[in-house]
Order: structure tokens, then sequence, then C-alpha cells
């Protein structure tokens, strides 16, 4: 069963493929970040962390394995799953790879969200980034934010 409007919180982590963001612009969009391009949002599902939630609107940040001065580690200390590390192989590339926030954030209704969500994990089943993780991409992404008033 795919991600429901009930499964969006700050610090759940589901994929979302590119052209489909794209397609739904607005009403999603990408707010302003101080570094870097615009996201060229590329039509591969890639993970994305919700950073913010009010109201039934969230805000997704990217994450990515490509390494940049700019970019903040996701520490695996941060990194877990609604149900606990034990239910999950420890080999995945969730535990295992270095992933970063790639400093693109986009706002946008759940609704959207959980129609185009593409894990296949679910209730209670999702990938996780912790409350220490979350506090530490949000002071990362705070100054790229400030003037789009985040949801946090």
């Amino acid at each position: 069963m795919p991600m429901g409007t009930s499964d969006i919180e700050v610090g759940i982590v589901n994929s979302f493929i590119g052209r489909e963001i794209k397609e739904n612009m607005p009403p999603i969009i990408e707010l302003q970040r101080n570094y870097g391009a615009q996201n060229t949002l590329a039509d591969a599902s890639r993970p994305f962390v919700c950073i913010g939630h009010q109201d039934g609107i969230s805000q997704w940040a990217v994450i990515t394995t490509t390494q940049r001065a700019e970019r903040l580690l996701i520490d695996v200390s941060w990194r877990t799953w609604q149900d606990g590390n034990d239910h999950h192989r420890p080999n995945v590339n969730w535990l295992t790879a270095s992933q970063y926030i790639n400093g693109a954030v986009f706002q946008g209704p759940d609704e959207i969200w959980a129609r185009l969500a593409r894990d296949n994990n679910t209730s209670g089943h999702f990938k996780i980034i912790n409350e220490e993780g979350i506090r530490r991409i949000r002071e990362h992404l705070c100054p790229q934010l400030a003037e789009t008033n985040p949801i946090f």
C-alpha cells in the first residue's frame, strides 16, 4: 500500500520521480535556494525527506549520493525506519551508502506527495531521519530557506 496523506510527517523519507514533480508544478513549487542552479529533476526516482509539515502542506528536501562541499552528509546514526532497523537488511543503501542533502527543497499539498510517492513500504515501515538529523538538516538549510518562510 503506498504512502497516504496520514503517513506524511517530518522525518519520513520517500522516493519521487522528478518528471512527475515537474508535471505537478504548480501547485508544487521549488523554494528559493542561495547556492546551486535550480534542480533539473532527473526523471529517475530519488529519495526526499519531509522537513516541514503544516496544514496539509509539506516541504521535502532532496537526498543525493553525490558529495559536494555545500551538501550536508546525512549521518548514518540519523537514518532508520519507523519500525526500527531490526526488520531490515543491514546492507541496504539506506544504511551503508553516503547520502547528502543536496539543497533543493520542494513544497506542495500532501495529497499530491502521497499520490507521487514511489516507495513500496507500508504505513509504519517507512524510512525516516531521526529528530537529531532533522534538526541538523534544518540548521543547514535555514539560510537557504530564510526568504521562503519554512514551515518548521
